[in-house]
């Protein structure tokens, strides 16, 4: 069973972009815990930053400096058959967290 890291970047008009990694999960952490975990390391529970998290940047492409923001949300974690998108499992992923600061 592979887990889907859902999130999105949404911009200072509240226009939202959605993306989604696929991560595979060999040794079966239950979503709980991972949830858990992944909470625990981001900015208010919910914030972080593409890049420290290693996933895609949703940034649209007109940027307003006076607006807009860098961090992306964490939407969900989800258990599916689809094939993973990443080749990091998500015990890596897990254990690559940093406290992400705001």
């Amino acid at each position: 069973m592979q887990v889907i890291f859902n999130y999105m970047y949404r911009d200072a008009g509240n226009c939202k972009n959605h993306g989604e990694v696929i991560m595979p999960n060999p040794d079966n952490i239950s979503l709980i815990e991972a949830i858990d975990r992944l909470e625990a390391n981001l900015i208010d529970d919910m914030y972080f930053y593409a890049h420290e998290l290693e996933v895609p940047d949703l940034h649209f492409p007109d940027w307003d400096d006076a607006y807009d923001h860098s961090w992306h949300e964490f939407v969900s974690l989800e258990e599916t058959e689809e094939a993973p998108t990443a080749k990091r499992t998500l015990k890596e992923f897990l254990s690559s967290l940093k406290k992400q600061k705001a």
